[in-house]
């Protein structure tokens, strides 16, 4: 939660009067008048803390992986004014690419779904490297029915190194055949016919 410091000063005031022909005042008036300043001063910082946009705080829950990659954020509670959801995740994940390991925000994840469901919406980026699909590779950030980030998973493959031009590659024909001749030979294929897209693959 953003937090806010407020500095009210005490005043040490030596007894004193002041006369004009029309009013008195002393310095018991003048420490009233301070404690009343400092009572109202607290009062709007409390007002001002309430309109505050959420951010990510130190009681965000987190999951690490045994490289210290941050795989889950829990108890977010992160907005900003003005955004749409996918305008909103792509806004956490870029803020936070140092602690999900992210090379690239906008070169390597893509929007793939923003899916409504009852109480908010799941927005999932699916990643790329070098403009070719990684198996799994994804970011899945979740907000509620206020736009306000809940959590965001991190599936994001963050030690790929692949030569710039993939050796040994096969037509999807020969991909599908290869997985055909994994199955028993009376298999029968059920559904539409089997497709082939080359994706990039991390144990």
């Amino acid at each position: 939660m953003s937090q806010l410091h407020f500095y009210c000063f005490a005043l040490n005031y030596n007894s004193f009067t002041l006369r004009s022909p029309t009013r008195e005042i002393n310095s018991d008036m003048f420490r009233e008048a301070h404690i009343r300043i400092c009572k109202a001063a607290f009062l709007l910082a409390s007002l001002f803390m309430a309109v505050l946009p959420a951010r990510a705080g130190d009681s965000v829950q987190r999951r690490i992986d045994a490289a210290g990659v941050t795989r889950a954020m829990y108890d977010l509670n992160y907005s900003k004014v003005g955004t749409t959801e996918t305008q909103l995740a792509r806004s956490f994940v870029a803020e936070n690419a140092e602690t999900f390991q992210i090379a690239d925000v906008n070169s390597d994840l893509s929007l793939q779904q923003s899916r409504r469901v009852e109480g908010g919406s799941h927005i999932r980026f699916a990643q790329t490297y070098q403009g070719i699909p990684v198996h799994n590779g994804e970011i899945i950030v979740s907000t509620d029915k206020n736009n306000r980030i809940g959590a965001v998973i991190n599936n994001y493959k963050n030690n790929i190194h692949l030569p710039l031009t993939p050796k040994n590659i096969i037509g999807s024909e020969a991909a599908i055949a290869s997985v055909r001749a994994t199955f028993p030979g009376n298999a029968t294929l059920i559904g539409t016919q089997p497709e082939a897209t080359l994706m990039v693959w991390q144990d």
